[in-house]
């Protein structure tokens, strides 16, 4: 990461990635999910900060995910012939 300008706060990285807040939070490893802390997303120095993300990181770790999904799927479509 070079600088403060490729991180974007919720809304935006969001609409950048043609999802919902409500997913993109979901997508956190504090609820269970794949984008981690420090590297994906940082949160501020109070409680009450807002959350910025990477989006170019995001992006990756959704396609790796879409990858590793599709490729699930299509070993399990290959087990039940």
């Amino acid at each position: 990461m070079d600088g403060k300008d490729e991180l974007q706060l919720t809304p935006a990285t969001a609409r950048a990635l043609g999802i919902s807040t409500q997913t993109l939070m979901r997508y956190r490893d504090d609820r269970g999910g794949f984008l981690a802390a420090g590297v994906d997303y940082f949160y501020g120095a109070h409680e009450n900060s807002p959350i910025r993300w990477d989006v170019k990181s995001c992006m990756r770790q959704i396609h790796q995910r879409g990858k590793l999904i599709r490729r699930a799927t299509e070993l399990i479509a290959g087990q039940k012939k």
